[in-house]
């Protein structure tokens, strides 16, 4: 029988470096660098997951945005012709 290795052990795997937790091996991923570029994607990559299971709907449209955008448009047109009218 083997010996258990120490937590926080890390070994090359198949290519990736992978690290053990618990006898559990997980790959290991290089912090990005510190930039405004980085933290932007970061958010925004956090924003779509964070709204992905929502419906959608007027305040987040998602994937319906361009099936929406002409129903709007001619909605808002006539109200938009009436106003002016007066």
């Amino acid at each position: 029988m083997s010996e258990r290795p120490a937590n926080g052990t890390r070994l090359e795997i198949d290519g990736p470096i992978r690290v053990d937790y618990d006898c559990v091996w997980i790959k290991h991923y290089d912090p990005p660098p510190d930039t405004m570029e980085t933290r932007k994607r970061l958010i925004q990559a956090l924003t779509r997951r964070q709204f992905n299971h929502v419906e959608h709907g007027i305040n987040i449209p998602g994937l319906c945005l361009n099936d929406l955008r002409p129903a709007y448009e001619a909605e808002r047109k006539p109200v938009t012709e009436g106003m002016l009218a007066r």
